[in-house]
């Protein structure tokens, strides 16, 4: 498990992937924080005008709905469609 781990470090910094962050206002700074501490890049676009090709283009998405606001329904079915198992 260690040994995993490490390896998943160590392909995170030499990737650098991009990763998708739908979170709530009051985590978004630690959220980004955390993505960028692992190094990778993190990207927190919740408009639902913009979240189907960020997703699509992310490596990963990294979703915390602690707190649900209005317009969040309409980001949840954007990302959902167009996920693609990530």
């Amino acid at each position: 498990m260690r040994q995993r781990i490490l390896q998943l470090r160590k392909r995170i910094k030499e990737e650098k992937p991009l990763i998708h962050c739908i979170t709530n206002p009051i985590s978004i700074h630690d959220c980004a924080n955390v993505v960028l501490a692992v190094g990778a890049r993190p990207i927190m676009a919740e408009h639902p005008a913009e979240v189907t090709d960020i997703t699509a283009s992310a490596g990963a998405l990294m979703l915390n709905l602690g707190n649900i606001y209005r317009c969040q329904d309409r980001v949840n079915e954007a990302f959902y469609e167009n996920s693609d198992g990530k």
